[in-house]
Order: structure tokens, then sequence, then C-alpha cells
């Protein structure tokens, strides 16, 4: 059996690499790409320790079998219509047949390379932190099982470990600095979009909708407050308006659509600036959720590129959120949401779906009667919640046809969504302009960073009314469960209901002592990487070099970056020199390679841990004048390295070395050839 040159080690420590990545890519490339690769390494260890018949009979069928089968995954993933799965799916089967016939030092470094270029599309669809750490260890290991089979000979496995992390140490200032300065540049060529789902609020409105996406603890957005912070009760948090109504479902109305779809198309804003002194500024960074609605307080304007204003006073990404995305806000909260009318007729507010929910329309027409005073009749509206049988619940019933009139007057029981629709219909009804506003409500606050964060279970519903005034917001849950303004979510439906799918959340347990503390910790590390590592864009690289270079001090930023620069040469001279092994050792090695080298040509491979000495065995049985010559080397190997010898006597040696493997080559040509 044809045994291999790549050391076990680095064997080992590639084969961990390419099984953590490759298990990361899962959820993109499915279970079978990763158990491709699974078999592929597991048959590649028997190799070395199965007999020689053993493998001479898997060689008749198993090279042929896992190619058809690499042929067939990608193929698969091909028809599913996933172009970048599909690529990733042909690397990872090319990965696993290169792993399969890994006995060469070219193929380790083909591995190495499309081990790294994985790595970076890994990084496409997990980008926290705790990914990101087992990443750089897997890119680790890849890196050392090179490093470690470039300078195997005459060390352990330890010196050389030791060595690497070195080399690592002293690499990471130079890769910060780097990250630092070098240019951000837009890329060359665009890469196909990855199909995702979209996550968090929907474009509609079916009344139990928020009560299932309040089960989920992932976070929606995190906000940072320049200086002021206003009260709980006035974190709103406005996505997107709903203006159409078919008797069962809020939704946004066709004319709607096409405002923002000619919004994102023409690359303008329906919003003009505004001016105010009462202003609250903070820093928005948005979670990936494949769509383009923001978050922001009202009254919210924002000058980040990529960011438009909608009449509906709502903020909107102009590309889908794809990753996380970083916008600065100025919420004016004194001013009145009053300008709206220009782009749509106040009469478009009134639209209902004719006879449906007849009870209803009865019942609210003859309170409208009674109190004929808009102010009064919500009044009225409110109070009626309040004082009767209406429960907040994140469990209600499923609600049958004509879905107003039941919750109204029979089952009562109800999340956000329930009584926004139900009060957003009957002020239609009333001749009240009315629309419903979905967005999140409230946030937790982490003093460890001084940020808040807003999880999917904040998702909330509230209505706007028109009055004099302009756009006015009434929150009817505020009159069945006013803790769940006041507080949060799991004071207003108790402990039992809150997150009750989620059973491993944090959030269930930050009663027991040390979790929460834990929790706000290390949610407050990825907090940081994802506002200084992630979002590091050229807009932040120009204001940090500015503020760090001096952007009018001429002189000062170019004594500045002459010293990054001669940072960077000495870093490199560093590296270089803790790298660099002694010289004479250096020839040993090199001549005892070109020696290992040419045995090869007669089938002997070294082995890991074998000397020089112990291979004298295997040459002396395939020939006997190449073992001859094989014994004069071991015993010059052995006196450069251990005998007390002058200098002059060890450069003599040295000659003497190369000439016995120059003798070793051409015997084994010699042999070769007959």
């Amino acid at each position: 059996m044809k045994k291999t040159v790549i050391a076990n080690t680095s064997l080992l420590s590639m084969a961990l690499a390419c099984l953590i990545l490759t298990g990361f890519m899962t959820s993109q490339v499915g279970w079978p790409a990763f158990g491709f690769l699974v078999a592929n390494v597991g048959v590649r260890f028997y190799q070395e320790v199965a007999s020689k018949e053993q493998w001479r009979r898997l060689t008749k069928w198993v090279p042929g079998l896992f190619f058809t089968l690499a042929v067939c995954l990608v193929a698969f993933s091909f028809l599913q219509g996933q172009l970048l799965n599909s690529l990733f799916t042909m690397l990872i089967c090319a990965q696993g047949l290169t792993f399969l016939n890994l006995h060469q030092q070219r193929s380790l470094f083909t591995l190495t390379w499309v081990h790294m270029f994985l790595t970076a599309a890994t990084m496409m669809y997990f980008l926290e932190l705790y990914y990101a750490v087992i990443l750089f260890l897997s890119s680790l290991l890849a890196l050392f099982a090179t490093f470690y089979q470039y300078r195997s000979a005459h060390s352990t496995v330890v010196e050389h470990a030791k060595q690497y992390l070195k080399l690592t140490v002293l690499a990471l200032p130079v890769a910060l600095i780097l990250f630092a300065i070098m240019p951000r540049l837009p890329p060359l060529w665009q890469m196909p979009k990855a199909q995702t789902k979209t996550t968090g609020l929907q474009e509609n409105l079916n009344p139990g909708d928020i009560a299932q996406l309040s089960l989920s603890s992932d976070l929606a957005f995190r906000v940072n407050f320049s200086s002021i912070v206003p009260p709980r009760e006035a974190l709103y948090w406005r996505g997107f308006t709903l203006d159409y109504f078919d008797g069962k479902i809020w939704q946004q109305s066709g004319a709607a659509k096409q405002l923002r779809k000619y919004v994102i198309s023409k690359n303008k804003d329906l919003r003009g600036p505004v001016q105010d002194d009462d202003v609250l500024t903070y820093q928005v960074i948005a979670e990936a959720s494949q769509q383009n609605w923001l978050f922001a307080l009202d009254l919210a304007v924002s000058d980040t590129k990529g960011v438009a204003l909608m009449p509906d006073y709502s903020l909107l990404a102009r590309k889908k959120l794809n990753k996380k995305f970083q916008y600065q806000v100025s919420s004016y909260y004194n001013l009145a949401l009053d300008d709206e009318p220009a782009y749509r007729p106040l009469q478009h507010y009134l639209q209902l779906p004719e006879a449906q929910n007849k009870k209803t329309r009865e019942w609210a027409l003859a309170m409208k009667q009674r109190f004929p005073s808009d102010t009064a009749f919500v009044e009225q509206v409110l109070n009626y919640f309040n004082q009767n049988s209406f429960f907040y619940t994140l469990e209600p019933k499923q609600i049958p046809a004509p879905v107003i009139d039941n919750f109204m007057f029979d089952s009562r029981q109800g999340f956000c969504g329930h009584y926004a629709s139900a009060f957003a219909y009957i002020m239609r009804v009333a001749g009240i302009p009315a629309r419903i506003v979905l967005g999140y409500l409230g946030g937790e606050h982490n003093s460890n960073g001084d940020y808040y964060s807003i999880y999917q279970f904040d998702a909330h519903a509230w209505v706007e009314i028109w009055q004099p005034q302009g756009w006015t917001r009434i929150d009817p849950t505020l009159a069945v469960a006013p803790e769940r303004v006041s507080f949060n979510l799991q004071q207003a439906v108790g402990r039992d209901e809150f997150l009750a799918e989620s059973l491993f959340s944090l959030h269930k347990f930050d009663q027991v002592p040390g979790v929460k503390s834990a929790r706000m910790l290390l949610a407050n590390i990825d907090y940081q990487w994802t506002r200084w590592i992630l979002n590091y864009d050229s807009a932040q690289q120009e204001r940090f070099l500015s503020h760090i270079l001096g952007a009018q001090n001429i002189l000062r930023s170019l004594l500045i970056a002459v010293s990054l620069i001669a940072l960077l040469l000495v870093s490199f001279l560093l590296i270089w020199f803790v790298s660099k092994p002694a010289n004479n050792q250096n020839k040993l090695q090199k001549a005892y390679k070109k020696a290992l080298n040419s045995l090869e040509k007669l089938g002997i491979y070294k082995k890991e841990g074998e000397t020089p000495a112990t291979l004298l065995y295997k040459i002396h049985i395939e020939n006997v004048e190449v073992a001859k010559q094989w014994k004069i080397l071991c015993t010059i190997m052995d006196r450069i390295q251990y005998a007390d010898v002058s200098e002059t006597e060890r450069q003599r040696l040295y000659v003497n070395l190369q000439s016995v493997v120059r003798n070793i080559k051409k015997q084994v040509r010699d042999v070769a050839r007959k």
C-alpha cells in the first residue's frame, strides 16, 4: 500500500478544520454535503491502518463511487435553483475528493486555499462574534496543517505549535492595522444573492401574527442614544403603516406598494427635512431581515446613505437588509405628523369591505350618535375595552369570520394585533380616518454598553387616527394591559406564557443569579463587534482616520502614516526573524528533503516519527547500493547535529552531505531506468 508523505498531525489538523467549516455551512448546503466530506475523511484515515490487500480491494470502487456521489450532490443543488449554494456544494465535494487522495503537499496547499475561500463565503451567512471565533480557529487549524507539513522534520508537535502561536500573535497587530487603513473598495463583481426567508414583522397583519412573533427572542435591532433617553412609555419604534382592510387581514394598499417601489427605484425621498430644537439623536443597528423596513421614533429623519424618508413617516432601506445595517436617526418628538394628506386623500383611510362585521358596524354607529365628538368617541371605545371582559394573551384562540364581530362580542381574547385591528375598524366605521402602525415597543437597556436591545417579542401594533393636529397615536392595548407599555411583555402576560416555546432562551432564566449579568455581558461584546468591526465601512473609516491623523494637519498626517508603514515593516521583520530557522539547520533539512524526494521514486515514503536510521531497513530491501549511501548520509547527519566539531569541519561535512545526496539521486535514477 502506498503510504502518505503527509504528516499525520497535518492530516488530522486539516480534517478538523474541514469538518468544522462544513458543519457551519449545513444550513446552506444541507447535511448530505457534510456527510460526503465525513465519508471521504473517514476512508482517508482508514487508509492509514488498512493492510495492503484491504486497501487494494477498496480502490477498485471507492474513488468512482465518491466521484459519482459528488456529481449527484452538485446536480441536485443546481436543480433546486440556488446557484450560490451549488457553488459551495461543488467546492465542498472537491474538498472531500482532494482529502481522499491527500498524499502530496500540493494537495494540502489546495485544500488550504479552498478552506480560506469557503471561510469567507461562510461569513456571508454567519456574522456573529461567536461564529467568527470558531471560524477563525478553523482557519488556524488549516494553516497549521500546512505550517507543520512544511517544517515537520526534526521537531515535535509542541515545538511547532509554540512557533505557530508566536507567528499568529505577531500577525494579529498587522492584521488590525491593515483592517483599519486599507481602503474600503466596492466589489469588482456582484455575487448571486443568497435566498433567505424574511424575518421579523411582515407586510400584512392577521391579528394572530404578532402573537406568534412574540414567541421569539431573536434580536430585531439595537439603539444607542447620543444624549437624551426618552421614557419607556415613549419608545414606540415605528416600522410601517397598513391602510387596506379586506375584512380579516390588514395590509398595504396597491398605491402604497407602488409608492415604495418608486422610492427605491428613483432613489428619492418623499419627505423633506425638518427643524426643531427638541430632537433625539441616536444610532440604530438593524439585524438582517431580508426586508426594507427600518425602525425609529416619531418624527424620524435620517441622512444615512441608503435610507429613504416615506410619506407615512417611516424609514425605508433602499436595499433589502441581507446583513446588519447601521444608520443615524434624528427624531423630532414634539412635531406633529401632519403633512401626509398631500400624497393621499384622507378618504383613503376610511376604506372598509362592504357587508362584513355588521354587528360591530351597528354598535360603532350607535356609539358615534351618542358621542359625536371624535375625542369623546375614542374615549368611550377605549373604556369599552377596559371595562368589559377583554383579556391580553399570547395564546389567543383562532377566531372564525366575521373576525371583528367574533372578537368584540365573543372571544374577547387577543394580542395587540387583535385590539389594533378592531379599534381601527371601529374608527373607520365612525368616519374617523385610521390606519395601523406595525413596529416595536420598549426595549431592554444594557448598562454594559449603554444601549437598548429590541427583540422580536417586543413587536407591537397600534393605531393612528387623523385629527386636526395631524396623525395621533392611539394604543388600544393600553386599555386592556397597561403594564405592557409601562414594563415589558413578561410582566404583561406572566412568566408561563412568556417565550413558552423557547425553553432554552436565556431570557427565561433572568431570575437565576448571574444569568442576566452574563447574558448582558455577552450581548455587549457582540454589540461592540457589530459596531466597530462588521459596520466598519468607508464612512466610518474616513471618520476614524480623520480623528487619528488629523485631516487639517498634512505634516502630522504624513508623519503618522510613515509611522504606520514603519510599524508594518518592523512587524514583518519580527515575523521573519521568529520564523527563520537557523542557517545550518536549514541547509541540513534541505539536503535531507532532497534525499527523501529521491526515495519516493522507489516507493519509499517517510512516515511521521521515522528517523533517517529507521528508514535504512526499508531502503535495504529495495536496493543495497542506495542503502549504503543512505548509511553514510545518516552518519554525516549525526555528526553535524550532535558531534562537537569545529566550524571548518562542519562546513566540510555539509559538502560531503551534498555529495552523498547527489549519489543517492543518481543511483535511484539508475534503478528506475532498469
